[in-house]
């Protein structure tokens, strides 16, 4: 498996194979065109990582309004 993005808004969240499970990080584009990467953290499985992102996401979603 290549890995997972999902894209929402500005934000791309990104799951790749890493040593022994999963890395995910999501990446951010500012208003001038830089990017930012935060890295949520590397898990076992594909579904804690899909988790993690889909727990950020509910995290920060009011943050976003």
């Amino acid at each position: 498996m290549g890995g997972v993005k999902a894209q929402v808004g500005n934000v791309t969240y990104h799951i790749g194979n890493a040593y022994g499970g999963f890395e995910t990080y999501l990446m951010m584009r500012g208003l001038r065109g830089g990017t930012r990467r935060l890295n949520l953290g590397n898990f076992k499985t594909l579904d804690e990582a899909k988790r993690k992102c889909e727990q950020h996401y509910a995290d920060t979603a009011p943050a976003r309004r």
